[in-house]
């Protein structure tokens, strides 16, 4: 097993890591903060890292800054289309980039009135194509409970835009 750098770390997750926090703050200097802190800690416990659980390891850390975050401030509500840029490379017409981008902002007011957990466990699984095992470790829940909060985000998405209230 090949022993683990930082600029390693840094150059193969950096940007995974900095769209899911993006996604979660959808601020840049925010994201960028809290993507400086995880790679801070991963900095700590370099020595303790095996390769194969790197990647769910970086996300749980970025997932607890995000929680500091939130507790050092309150969260502030999302309002730029910013929550989804760049989550998903597609190489569409522009034409099909300003409908789906449309569609995004729809998408974000949704996303904005899900409860934390459920939001987190959607983005995990969805966007940034972790398992149900990988994000269950990240989130620090069963795996049980990760498939749940996804069935349920997607369940309550699906009423929002059907314009049913019952959150």
């Amino acid at each position: 097993m090949a022993k683990l750098t930082l600029d390693g770390l840094y150059e193969e997750y950096a940007r995974d890591v900095l769209r899911y926090l993006l996604s979660l703050s959808a601020d840049r200097a925010t994201a960028e903060d809290m993507m400086q802190e995880t790679f801070y800690r991963a900095y700590l416990h370099i020595e303790d890292l095996h390769d194969e659980k790197v990647r769910p390891w970086l996300f749980r850390v970025a997932q607890n800054a995000y929680i500091d975050h939130i507790r050092k401030r309150k969260k502030e509500s999302i309002t730029s289309d910013e929550f989804f840029t760049g989550l998903k490379d597609n190489g569409a017409s522009v034409e099909h980039l300003v409908f789906q981008q449309e569609k995004l902002g729809e998408v974000i007011v949704r996303m904005q009135r899900l409860p934390e957990p459920h939001k987190q466990a959607l983005l995990l699984v969805t966007v940034h194509d972790f398992t149900y095992r990988e994000a269950s470790e990240i989130l620090g829940v069963s795996e049980s409970n990760t498939r749940l909060l996804v069935f349920r985000a997607r369940k309550k998405l699906r009423d929002f835009e059907r314009g049913e209230e019952d959150e």
